[in-house]
């Protein structure tokens, strides 16, 4: 190969070298953003490997009854999904004090409702209810939480 070739290789590598790290995004956040400049804010979404999606969901009745539903979507595969969802109140120090614990709520398939009632509870604080799920696809489980705040 003459020196010409060998000089016209190595600049023409150097070329795209110099393209790839002007024009690639450097990690996978950057990537998402990139992907979705069209909305105002930049979306940052979890990455689940068993699980769809999750929707969970705090209102109060006019009586003070905390209202409380869950949704664990899994991906197709998915065999089994067991939960544990919590009730809680915040506190004035910003803590957070068990109302109400829901445990071995779970089903074999690939979704999981959850809607309960609790209460009344007592007014004029913030309430959190928390989903903690284990989603089991293809043998491995998956830890998924999802929450919601009101206050009442």
């Amino acid at each position: 190969m003459s020196r010409w070739n060998k000089c016209w290789i190595l600049m023409l590598t150097a070329g795209v070298i110099v393209l790839l790290i002007l024009f690639l995004p450097s990690n996978p956040v950057e990537a998402a953003v990139m992907e979705d400049q069209a909305m105002s804010e930049p979306i940052v979404q979890p990455m689940w490997y068993n699980t769809s999606w999750t929707y969970t969901q705090l209102t109060f009745s006019s009586g003070g009854v905390a209202q409380c539903s869950a949704i664990i979507q899994g991906l197709p595969g998915t065999t089994r999904i067991t939960a544990v969802v919590l009730l809680e109140r915040q506190l004035a120090d910003g803590s957070w004090y068990l109302v109400k614990a829901w445990r071995g709520v779970g089903v074999y398939g690939d979704l999981l409702t959850f809607d309960e009632n609790w209460g009344p509870v007592v007014s004029g604080y913030t309430y959190r209810l928390t989903i903690n799920a284990s989603v089991t696809r293809n043998g491995v489980v998956e830890s998924v939480t999802s929450s919601d705040l009101a206050t009442h």
